[in-house]
């Protein structure tokens, strides 16, 4: 089984943090050490703002906004009020009018947004706990914004034919990340992983054996129709850090070929 991409378990004790951030994103000044967010319980705003890969990372305690590159859209999250904390994450038009929200991103846990050099699309890599994210793809469409599972659906169809153990529920799932967009803005590069004991049970004690061992692997999906460029299907092999394959069609998701 290959190892999982790890980010930090869940909770929901979360702590206050600094003032609210605004305007642009924030948290790469001279002195913030950039590293993905390490689950719910970290509330260190050095941590958010434009990571490497050129996505921009929330954290709830720490409240920012991030610009669409052609400037027609922001996503906002907004402070934490009252007892339990709550916010939410919602887009507005270059007007300041309010299009809709991302209920899905308000549950207290990070994300990394990457916005779509196509307009009015983005995807996140929203934390589920369990060290795990989940690839999410949404839309800004006709006055609300829409997400749009065809990516991860037909990557669990790849997943299930790849490792015939994986369960077959009647939902969505899929867990991984997703590493970036296709020149056109119309093509996402990402690797499915999941739970160890995903094919065994959470029930499950000792060891798993081979035949319950399922397989990560990387793919390039298209963001609306989920359909899967030819050769891009690839076994992760590796023990160490995930690596996004570098030749044919990766080859425009490395950084600085794009």
């Amino acid at each position: 089984m290959a190892r999982i991409y790890l980010y930090a378990i869940s909770s929901l004790a979360l702590a206050s943090c600094n003032a609210a951030k605004s305007d642009e994103p924030q948290g790469q000044g001279s002195n913030a050490v950039w590293h993905r967010a390490t689950g719910a319980l970290d509330d260190d705003c050095k941590h958010i703002g434009v990571n490497p890969d050129g996505g921009v990372q929330f954290i709830s305690t720490c409240p920012q906004t991030s610009i669409s590159p052609d400037k027609r859209w922001t996503l906002v999250q907004t402070p934490a009020i009252g007892p339990e904390e709550a916010y939410e994450v919602h887009i507005l038009a270059s007007d300041g009018t309010k299009v809709g929200s991302v209920p899905g991103l308000n549950d207290g846990m990070p994300f990394d947004l990457h916005w779509s050099p196509r307009p009015n699309w983005f995807f996140v890599n929203h934390h589920v706990g369990s060290f795990l994210d989940r690839p999410e793809v949404y839309e800004i469409t006709r006055g609300t914004v829409a997400q749009r599972p065809a990516m991860t659906l037909e990557g669990l169809k790849q997943a299930r034919r790849i490792s015939p153990c994986l369960p077959n529920p009647d939902w969505d799932w899929a867990t991984g990340l997703a590493y970036g967009w296709s020149r056109d803005g119309r093509k996402i590069a990402w690797l499915f992983t999941t739970r160890p004991d995903a094919c065994v049970g959470l029930d499950h004690e000792g060891e798993i054996p081979p035949e319950k061992q399922w397989k990560s692997f990387y793919m390039i999906s298209d963001a609306e129709t989920g359909a899967i460029v030819s050769g891009s299907i690839r076994i992760d092999k590796s023990e160490g850090p995930a690596e996004l394959p570098s030749d044919g069609p990766y080859y425009e998701f490395r950084p600085g070929n794009s």
